[in-house]
């Protein structure tokens, strides 16, 4: 599946918590903390099946290959990035990773706007197919040049981005809320 692929490098923010069970395997969450060159640092939902999890711990340093998955839960889009392979790494050998590429069809029109201090952004939401014909719905985020390149992209557009997975916090109602996204760092 080339048409989505994320490379993660982190740490496991919590030991592994059971999500579900299917006939015939258990699946773990968990969180892994990636940081970015600002330093700030995103956190990315992790789905994990239990044979892949080994001897894993929270704060243990690994690298993920998998991919981003959405799932609705209780109408509330839930975005996770399915583990194919999870490797322990040494200190000598951890650096900070977070890329994804995801090629998808444009599913909303998309959103352009300017920020107050005059930073452009465009939203756009994508379908991405998965080989089962399942569709994951991803929303992405853009800034400044590739905002205004995608700014006027019509629903049904076939694009392939490349990017990371960001989290982002808020506080709506008093209550804190996480939004999780793509941010678009290249229109390939």
């Amino acid at each position: 599946m080339d048409n989505n692929i994320v490379e993660l490098v982190g740490i496991l923010s919590n030991d592994f918590e059971l999500d579900h069970e299917s006939k015939t395997e258990s699946f773990f969450k968990n969180t892994v903390l990636t940081k970015r060159y600002s330093g700030t640092v995103d956190k990315v939902n992790i789905l994990v099946p239990k044979n892949k999890i080994g001897t894993l711990h929270k704060g243990d340093k690994v690298e993920i290959k998998g991919h981003f998955y959405s799932k609705d839960v209780q109408e509330h889009l839930v975005l996770y990035v399915y583990v194919k392979d999870i490797t322990l790494l040494s200190d000598e050998f951890f650096l900070n990773k977070n890329d994804i590429i995801l090629q998808g069809f444009v599913c909303k029109p998309s959103v352009y706007r300017e920020t107050p201090l005059g930073r452009t952004i465009c939203d756009v939401y994508l379908a991405v197919n998965r080989q089962s014909g399942r569709n994951d719905y991803i929303p992405c985020v853009a800034w400044g040049k590739i905002a205004r390149q995608l700014k006027d992209v019509k629903v049904g557009t076939l694009i392939k981005i490349k990017g990371r997975v960001q989290s982002r916090e808020y506080i709506k109602n008093e209550q804190p809320h996480t939004v999780y996204e793509v941010s678009i760092m290249e229109v390939l």
